[in-house]
């Protein structure tokens, strides 16, 4: 492309060159007859004979044709001497006029003397242009060639040690096994484009070095919550097949709470395998949310001994109502899970955004876990016992349900001792 653009380049720049050269040579040899038949012509008006014949030798080493002719159109003087030259006549005296005739070019000026019109003719051959302009064709012909072969090798060897880096970081990539993102590419010590790839490219090995990393882990986890579970009801299956199939109500109570909390864990695993495929579509419906918290306040005053404060002020957001209902509730059963007498529900606008908040009078969340809780499976000293922390999967979802409704949500202290979860969501729809 490169050769091909430099061709087309040099080829119209050539021809607009000898055009250009031949103009101006033309141009030349015209301004100077123009200057000789002007002299002849002022020798002419104030001259004799013998004054002609001096001036006339003096232009011929100059020009090809000088002629003096009078109004009958007869040679009165000049060379060649026989038949005027050209048949032009300017129509006003003292006029030049100037005119190609084949491969001559011809300068015509009329002189009035004494009462009588003559002519005065000056002319010379264009063959020394042609000449030049065949000779600037030749050496064009020569040197375009030339240079295209010039920028052609150039570009190839210049574009070529420019994109070796290039080749370096695909020989690189292609060779980093599907198990192994730990390898980089090479960056070059060059501040261009391609650095920058090479740095960009880094940045996505580390990422999917990472992704991979937290797959295995959430795989691993996923595998470990899982099992156990499934122990349970198998165990008691085996226990039951020893003994007839006769099973103890205890047993049977375990292995149905057991297999209701395998469904739970499956649930949420199905969730948010949902949520890492970022599925568009999400429902916006006007959601009251002081009933959705409303709704999680009865339920817990139902099921528990606990003392349940709240303040709900109303105010709605848009959304999808079975996410925020499952939000708050997560939120509402961490609290329960780790509070000693208490738990305080509290919804309220702010601006353009509804704040919700849970707080538990518990231990509280250390200030360097308040990140990593909400990543998945993931659990704070205190509750490593699943019977008391659940699998960790709970405050992931909500962090995924706070993210597709373009929520913020942070972990403080209560002020009443424990942990506070607070999450704002926007009340209009993005």
């Amino acid at each position: 492309m490169a050769v091909l653009v430099t061709a087309v380049v040099l080829v119209l720049e050539a021809i607009g060159g000898v055009f250009v050269l031949r103009r101006m040579l033309v141009d030349s040899t015209a301004d100077t007859l123009t200057t000789g038949v002007r002299d002849l012509a002022g020798r002419t008006r104030q001259s004799d004979e013998g004054d002609l014949r001096e001036a006339t030798w003096t232009l011929r080493r100059s020009a090809g044709v000088a002629q003096i002719v009078d109004a009958q159109g007869k040679v009165i003087w000049g060379f060649p001497d026989k038949v005027p030259f050209t048949r032009l006549r300017p129509a006003a005296e003292g006029r030049t006029v100037v005119e190609q005739t084949g491969d001559m070019l011809v300068a015509v000026e009329r002189v009035d003397v004494a009462g009588t019109s003559y002519t005065v003719i000056v002319a010379d051959s264009l063959r020394p242009v042609d000449l030049s302009t065949w000779t600037a064709v030749g050496l064009l012909a020569l040197a375009v060639p030339v240079s295209l072969l010039f920028v052609g090798g150039l570009t190839y060897r210049l574009s070529g040690r420019a994109l070796a880096p290039v080749e370096g970081i695909r020989r690189q990539v292609a060779s980093i096994g599907d198990g192994d993102l730990s390898a980089r590419v090479p960056v070059p010590g060059t501040r261009d484009e391609v650095a920058g790839l090479a740095i960009t490219m880094n940045q996505m090995l580390a990422r999917l070095e990472s992704a991979q990393a937290v797959q295995r882990r959430f795989v691993a986890d996923a595998s470990h919550e899982l099992r156990s579970p499934l122990t349970s009801v198998l165990g008691g299956l085996e226990i039951a097949e020893q003994d007839g199939w006769h099973i103890e109500p205890e047993t049977l109570r375990m292995m149905q709470i057991e297999a209701v909390r395998l469904r739970e864990l499956v649930d949420d695993l199905l969730l948010l395998a949902r949520a890492d495929e970022r599925r568009p579509g999400t429902p916006h419906e006007e959601v009251d949310l002081d009933d959705v918290v409303a709704e999680e306040r009865a339920r817990l005053r139902r099921t528990s001994t606990l003392l349940v404060r709240a303040r709900l002020e109303p105010v709605k957001v848009t959304g999808d109502r079975k996410a925020l209902v499952r939000m708050v509730r997560n939120l509402v059963d961490n609290a329960v899970r780790h509070t000693r007498t208490m738990v305080t529900l509290v919804v309220r606008p702010d601006g353009d955004t509804a704040v919700v908040e849970v707080a538990d009078d518990g231990p509280g969340v250390p200030e360097a876990d308040r990140e990593r809780i909400f990543d998945r499976f993931v659990r704070v000293d205190m509750a490593r016992d699943r019977e008391a922390g659940g699998a960790g999967l709970g405050l992931a979802i909500v962090a995924e349900i706070a993210r597709r409704h373009r929520a913020e949500v942070e972990v403080a202290d209560s002020p009443g001792g424990g942990a506070l979860f607070r999450v704002r969501l926007p009340r209009r729809a993005g």
